[in-house]
């Protein structure tokens, strides 16, 4: 029997109502298609996803979207200005879609580069933690930190998640870095100022070299925010 080095962990997913779930990765699905404006039969043209499948994914069967399946899924939605990550088809970690209207499509000849990227132990370990914060925290929120504009103490690839906060009860976390969301519809992890009239904000990075967008943001709505209280990165790579 051969060993086995870097060991891969896979997630047993059972249907049991969570985040996780076939079923609730595939209503995650059928929202992004529908936001994409995209009928079965559309979505499949390109060839890379057989209409079977994707019926499969859409209703849950066999344990429902793969890792894999979700490469297919946002390469296939982007071309439509849609756009999404794994995390969020797969687990809703993060932001959720976001539509850009006036995108230019990307050439419908091109196909994606599909990587077969199975759940390390480490992605297993965030999940269920991420899991548990959930149960535990019914008016949780989290967030997937995507650039560097919150170092030196968030960096990208890392997980953080905090429980929300709206109307009068933002203005008790001037000073806390927070995951905000505004009144657009946005997601950022910021530290909360005050802002210059009444039930708006000023939301500031913390690091000002990053060429990352809205480093700063003056004289915003917050719709709700969340101060982060669990923060999780992942082991770097040996």
């Amino acid at each position: 029997m051969r060993a086995s080095g870097a060991r891969r962990a896979k997630i047993t997913l059972l249907d049991d109502g969570s985040l996780s779930s076939a079923s609730a990765k595939a209503e995650r699905l059928k929202r992004v298609r529908n936001l994409a404006n995209l009928s079965r039969e559309e979505f499949c043209a390109d060839g890379n996803v057989n209409i079977t499948t994707l019926i499969s994914w859409e209703v849950g069967r066999f344990g429902g979207l793969s890792r894999k399946g979700a490469a297919c899924v946002i390469a296939r939605v982007a071309r439509e200005g849609v756009f999404v990550t794994p995390e969020w088809l797969l687990h809703e970690i993060g932001a959720g879609p976001e539509v850009c209207s006036d995108y230019k499509k990307i050439a419908q000849h091109t196909k994606p580069e599909l990587v077969d990227t199975e759940i390390t132990p480490d992605d297993s370990r965030i999940i269920e933690e991420l899991s548990l914060f959930r149960r535990l925290n019914k008016n949780s929120i989290d967030f997937a930190v995507i650039d560097d504009a919150m170092l030196p103490h968030y960096q990208a690839g890392d997980y953080v998640a905090g429980t929300r906060r709206t109307k009068d009860k933002i203005k008790l976390l001037i000073g806390f870095d927070c995951i905000a969301q505004l009144s657009d519809g946005r997601m950022l992890l910021r530290n909360i100022q005050s802002g210059p009239r009444d039930n708006t904000f000023n939301l500031v990075a913390t690091n000002f070299k990053s060429k990352a967008k809205d480093l700063m943001l003056h004289d915003v709505e917050v719709v709700c925010a969340a101060p982060v209280i669990w923060h999780r990165r992942k082991e770097p790579a040996v």
